[in-house]
């Protein structure tokens, strides 16, 4: 009789615990396509899109008044924009090209440029004269402008733009908040590196070295996405002059190349669609400055290895010249192999599968037991195979540090060598129909000896101290079920690793999905039944707004950012309900089908209440952990009202701040709340979304009071002015989500985001 040994088989990138595939390498590989109606004799470089319209710096004739045919200006590089049409695939049009702005251009060299995430935000290179006794110099210094109605004004030098040093080439990366450049100012690697500016509580910092990308050469034009650089340097081991280059934010051991692009000149200037899907560059291949389009596609190289081996358990002897045959998780044959002298075999190449089902063959009639081993030797996961064909577990992927290996680094102490494991257990099901409060959970040592006893609390939680990192630890439950879940947590409380019960009451390892904020990472993704590294679980209630009504029992459906439904589950008669393996860090959009106003509160791991959020636009209740992290997070540069909100583009969040303890905003941001009014008043149509926070000084009940105070004094004050109440939707967030752990005055703050 044949038997089959069912693996659930993991892919992970960075866990010690296993090694099933090595990434070999990365490659990003372009495709130039066809683009018309750009390229002139004259130079053009460093194209950017932003929406529909591509800006690009040209030193091409223009008319001043941007209107008729007759040209009257040239010679200096000026910024210019079109816009992008798609005739057909594969083929880009520029069309109605036009100069940005006459009031950009003073005479002198304008140009590359960057912009804020909402366009209303320009930041650009402009070449100016240095006195210097009787010699003119001539230096590249940063620049940013502000449009308000639909021309560009408030042109200001960037503070740390100094005439001792060229600074140029700007690149603004939307996420953390910075500014890319290239300088040859003091102390860098080269004749030129690139450096970039933090904007922090309305400033700009000191120029930081990008180490990771600069050496002795050159390096110049970065563009910045998803933390993810592309720049071009003259370094050796290029294709020609100056080539373009990509340098991922996670350190890695395989080489990440970018193939498609460079050629035996110049290749710069380039910029990256959101989606990775495209892009433009530039090249003087041809002879001049001209500008291509692109499309890009992700290749990765893996070796993927599978070793094991059969022993008998109760026979002298080693289980040889067995037929060990590989079956992937749709039953579909994928490699056969016989196992060695010592019972030992090795499949290579494998695929990317989540489940394997290996089955021998001609199984002797003794019972076996199958290991599994990592890339290093070490065993991994271990399987007991009786004649009756029962699988029996014993370590399933508890290499030879246990439970430890589960732990994330933030709970352990290395000084004293302990670590803490704090774990939740749930149900598969949701809502959880089950009370999973005051269940056994026993720690074994590495001899299966109880050494540790605990219980969880009314919600499943529980927790064991003091750990030695040098010895082997392991979790039973009794009585566990299949369905059963444990959770093991960070010290934010953010799911670091999931468990799965098997029906030996231990836990087997559930396979990780890579978080895909990065489009650059390196793992394909993977079913949506998968973990998701740093995920949480959303647990929360759906309760009338009027508190005198019955509790409600709902369909309740969540939505990405973009409105793409991901999941959707019926509440509780309570109204409560949980979605598992949601990242801990996205937007997530919440309906509830029914006809009463609702609010919308949701809960920690512990069951405190970390947000209330009230119904807003399109009838969402959006939770926003990380506050307005979109690409529209850049307000305009005023001295006075550090924003400027325009009717026909999506408009900036207003942050607001206080002083500890105080639900009051500042008096120097009372200025953003007065202009706040004068545009909801000018425009009845307009509403505003209030989503306040606070520090963490204080317990997280106090502070989650202190931030629905905050938003409350926010609507109070406006509707004191005469803005109905209606017209307000407040969200508190406690201190679910610090901007800077280090610095509690950003902290206290109110997010305001003005929608119709």
């Amino acid at each position: 009789m044949k038997h089959l040994l069912l693996l659930t088989y993991l892919i992970i990138t960075s866990a010690s615990f296993t090694q099933t595939y090595e990434v070999e390498q990365v490659e990003l590989v372009a495709t130039v396509q066809t683009i018309n109606g750009i390229n002139q004799k004259t130079e053009e470089f460093s194209p950017i899109a932003v929406g529909n319209i591509l800006y690009f710096t040209s030193s091409r004739q223009y008319n001043k008044h941007n209107t008729g045919e007759k040209m009257d200006k040239n010679s200096y590089f000026n910024i210019f924009y079109g816009k992008i049409r798609n005739d057909e695939e594969g083929v880009i049009d520029i069309k109605d090209i036009k100069l940005l702005s006459n009031k950009l251009n003073t005479g002198s060299h304008t140009g590359p440029v960057s912009f804020s995430s909402t366009g209303d935000t320009l930041f650009f290179t402009r070449i100016v004269e240095i006195a210097n006794g009787g010699e003119r110099l001539y230096r590249a210094q940063l620049y940013s402008a502000i449009k308000k109605n639909n021309k560009w004004v408030k042109v200001r030098k960037l503070p740390f733009s100094t005439t001792e040093s060229s600074y140029a080439h700007p690149a603004y990366d939307i996420i953390k908040n910075r500014l890319y450049f290239t300088s040859d100012r003091a102390g860098g690697k080269g004749d030129n590196d690139i450096y970039y500016s933090a904007f922090v509580n309305g400033e700009w910092g000191a120029p930081v070295n990008v180490e990771t990308v600069n050496t002795e050469n050159s390096e110049k034009f970065p563009f910045v996405i998803g933390g993810n650089i592309f720049y071009s340097s003259d370094r050796e081991g290029g294709e020609g002059q100056m080539d373009i280059y990509y340098s991922s934010p996670e350190i890695t051991d395989y080489p990440i190349k970018l193939d498609g692009l460079n050629s035996a000149y110049d290749d710069f200037g380039i910029s990256i669609l959101p989606d990775l899907s495209a892009g433009y560059y530039t090249s003087n291949r041809n002879g001049n400055d001209d500008i291509f389009y692109f499309t890009l596609e992700r290749k990765i190289t893996v070796t993927n290895q599978l070793a094991g081996s059969f022993t008998f358990r109760s026979l002298a002897g080693s289980a040889s010249n067995l037929t060990v045959m590989l079956y992937d998780e749709d039953g579909k044959f994928m490699l056969e192999e016989k196992t060695d002298d010592n019972g030992y075999f090795i499949f290579d190449n494998i695929q990317l599968d989540s489940n394997f089902t290996v089955k021998l063959g001609n199984l002797p009639g003794e019972e076996l037991t199958l290991d599994f081993y990592n890339a290093d030797g070490g065993q991994n996961s271990s399987f007991i195979l009786s004649e009756e064909g029962a699988l029996k577990y014993k370590k399933l992927f508890y290499e030879s540090g246990g439970i430890i290996n589960f732990i994330p680094d933030d709970m352990k102490d290395f000084d004293k060598n302990t670590a803490t494991l704090s774990g939740k257990l749930v149900l598969d099901d949701d809502p959880p129909n089950v009370a999973l409060d005051n269940r056994t959970i026993l720690l074994l040592d590495e001899n299966e000896e109880v050494v540790s006893t605990g219980s969880t609390d009314d919600l499943g939680n529980f927790e064991f101290t003091d750990l030695d990192l040098d010895k082997e630890y392991y979790v039973q439950i009794p009585e566990c079920s299949s369905d059963l879940v444990l959770y093991i947590y960070g010290s934010d409380n953010s799911i670091y690793t999931q468990l799965k019960c098997n029906a030996q009451d231990y836990f087997m390892y559930q396979r990780l999905k890579p978080d895909l904020s990065n489009n650059l990472i390196i793992i394909e993704q993977t079913a949506e039944d998968e973990f998701m590294l740093n995920s949480s679980e959303i647990v929360g209630r759906f309760a009338p707004v009027d508190e005198d009504k019955p509790a409600i029992k709902c369909m309740v459906r969540v939505y990405n950012e973009d409105g793409i439904l991901l999941s959707s589950i019926q509440s509780d008669s309570l109204g409560n309900f949980r979605f598992n393996n949601l990242s801990s860090e996205n937007t997530y959009k919440f309906t509830a089908d029914s006809n009463e106003p609702l609010q919308l509160t949701l809960f920690n791991r512990y069951g405190k209440e970390i947000a209330k959020i009230q119904e807003e636009e399109n009838s969402y209740f959006i939770f926003r952990p990380l506050g307005f992290q979109t690409e529209y997070d850049l307000s305009l540069m005023d001295d006075k009202v550090k924003f400027d909100l325009n009717l026909s583009e999506q408009y900036d969040a207003v942050i607001v701040y206080f002083n500890t303890n105080e639900s009051q905003v500042l008096n120097k941001d009372m200025e953003k709340l007065n202009t706040l009014y004068k545009l909801m008043k000018r425009y009845p149509q307009l509403k505003l979304s209030i989503s306040a926070y606070a520090d963490a000084t204080a317990s997280d009940e106090y502070n989650f009071q202190l931030s629905q105070k905050r938003g409350d004094w926010v609507a109070t004050h406006l509707e004191a002015k005469g803005i109905e109440k209606n017209r307000f939707t407040i969200n508190a967030y406690g201190e679910t989500k610090l901007i800077d752990p280090e610095n509690d005055a950003i902290n206290r703050r109110a997010e305001l985001r003005i929608y119709q």
